[in-house]
């Protein structure tokens, strides 16, 4: 009898949780590997959580002489979710609400839409992570959860797999 493991995917990566024991806020950041990753983060997410990630945005500068000048700039950025969707064919999820801390590059309260994608790390943060998000978080970064088998039985000249 031969075993082969059904999938060598990785799971989701918790890289830092910081979840206040007192009331249950704080923030989680992950690094999502997989599309169920992404499925996870989706399901992660409600309307006031706030999110922190890389983005590039466009800058323009208005010199004295009144030239403007446009660069685009990687800047982390935080919003506020009001909007959440999943994009299965381009394997993104889409966030979409105001900003809520400063930046140098985008002012308080400009509304932004941030994009969440495979290999790039994020944090979520919430007034109150409750037992099901936690659940759902060690689900998606327990590498046991996922693992199959397959079983191939050979015996003269007839295989069965199972």
């Amino acid at each position: 009898i031969t075993t082969i493991p059904h999938s060598q995917a990785n799971n989701m990566k918790l890289i830092k949780k910081s979840i206040s024991a007192k009331d249950a806020s704080g923030s989680i950041t992950l690094l999502p590997q997989t599309p169920e990753d992404l499925w996870h983060t989706y399901n992660l997410l409600q309307t006031s959580d706030h999110v922190r990630c890389t983005t590039l945005r466009k800058v323009t500068k208005e010199s004295s002489t009144g030239s403007v000048t446009s660069n685009k700039v990687r800047m982390n950025l935080t919003i506020e979710v009001t909007k959440v969707e999943f994009d299965k064919e381009a394997l993104q999820v889409r966030i979409s609400g105001p900003n809520s801390a400063e930046s140098q590059h985008v002012r308080m309260g400009a509304f932004h839409t941030l994009t969440l994608e495979l290999d790039r790390q994020f944090t979520i943060e919430k007034e109150c992570w409750d037992a099901i998000f936690l659940d759902r978080i060690e689900e998606a970064c327990n590498p046991e959860v996922g693992a199959e088998v397959a079983c191939i039985v050979m015996s003269g000249g007839l295989a069965h797999v199972c």
